[in-house]
């Protein structure tokens, strides 16, 4: 067992997102990035990059004559994603999050970055220097993290996005009502416009939004015959056009990324303002208590046998949901301009520490593995 190898390669599966999320702060202090930019982005990545992602990942590497041996990386993210979210409801009353935050926190706490972080650092792995790098499974880690991302989406989009906008509609009502409250025919009339959307409307417009539906469609392309031999194969005929669009997709992800490290420096006049608690027990939740019990749990379904021999399988099924916070919650709160400032905050503190908790978790995984 070679700690050195495991620390080296969780380490510089990181330092790319470091990397990435400094250059949006850099750009920003260039007065490049700004907040207009920001909602650009944020508006682009769930309505464009992202679904391209998910189609054309899922698309290339779901395969009907492996559902014997992928099936776990379609299951396991609901249970994973059902232990955290339970997790934020039941303490939330500890974690104390500001006023129209609760659902925010809730999806903070309950969704982790289940695509970039899993793929940088399982590929540093998986490299040659890597605790991972004689492992034949290695060569599958891209297609692996699609199908958890396809689940992981479902939640994102659909679960996430719902929490998040009740917060947004929470705020919102409160802002009309102060603007009204010298005036009473608007009041009455507000009153008539505070009613929110229902939730059974807010749910299907969610899961009917870009990046489910393009999910479920490259899931279905994944099963059609022919499919991989005219646009993935080495010598498909309309190859150019799915690496096209990949590249197209990765720099979407990266344009996410960057938002991260752009709004620190827009926020970082208004970091003193958040309560220094509700920080430590959020990121304690998301960067230790959750990866732990993720870690008891990989373990137990190791141990039934259900990942095989295949310990890079299991590995990203863990890692996957141990992550701190995932960046698409941030783009949700810049879309409805809700926790925007807690969500860049409490982000950056994870990433910083997940950096640390990732390779000690990691560590222990390879120990009893």
């Amino acid at each position: 067992m070679s700690a050195s190898a495991i620390i080296l390669g969780c380490i510089t599966g990181m330092v790319p997102l470091i990397a990435i999320t400094l250059a949006g702060a850099a750009l920003t202090y260039l007065k490049i990035f700004n907040k207009a930019s920001n909602d650009i982005i944020s508006k682009s990545y769930p309505e464009f990059f992202f679904p391209l992602y998910c189609l054309f990942n899922l698309a290339k590497y779901v395969d009907i004559n492996k559902m014997s041996e992928l099936w776990p990386l379609f299951v396991s993210p609901t249970i994973t994603i059902s232990i955290s979210g339970l997790i934020g409801f039941v303490f939330i009353p500890i974690m104390k999050p500001p006023k129209n935050l609760t659902f925010v926190t809730v999806t903070m706490i309950a969704l982790p970055n289940m695509a970039n972080i899993p793929l940088l650092v399982v590929q540093g792995l998986c490299s040659s220097y890597g605790y991972l790098g004689d492992d034949d499974h290695c060569k599958d880690i891209n297609g692996y993290i699609a199908i958890i991302a396809l689940t992981f989406n479902i939640f994102m989009w659909v679960g996430g996005l719902t929490l998040i906008r009740i917060d947004a509609i929470s705020k919102e009502n409160e802002r009309k009502v102060g603007d009204a409250a010298n005036e009473q025919e608007e009041i009455k009339e507000n009153e008539a416009k505070r009613e929110p959307m229902p939730l059974k409307a807010i749910l299907v417009k969610s899961f009917l939004s870009p990046i489910p539906v393009a999910s479920f469609i490259g899931l279905i392309f994944g099963f059609i015959p022919g499919i991989k031999w005219l646009f993935f194969d080495d010598n498909a005929p309309l190859l150019s056009i799915s690496d096209s669009a990949m590249t197209i997709a990765y720099n979407g992800i990266v344009l996410s990324q960057m938002i991260l490290g752009s709004n620190i420096m827009l926020c970082k006049n208004q970091i003193k303002e958040i309560d220094k608690k509700y920080a430590i027990w959020v990121t304690l939740f998301r960067n230790v208590i959750i990866p732990g019990l993720i870690l008891l749990y990989t373990y137990f379904v190791w141990w039934l046998g259900i990942f095989g021999d295949n310990k890079v399988m299991a590995y990203v099924n863990f890692i996957a949901a141990s992550c701190p916070t995932a960046i698409a919650v941030l783009i949700i709160c810049q879309l409805y301009d809700v926790g925007i400032k807690e969500c860049t905050l409490l982000s950056a503190v994870q990433y910083i520490t997940g950096l640390f908790t990732l390779t000690l978790f990691s560590y222990i995984f390879f120990l009893i593995i």
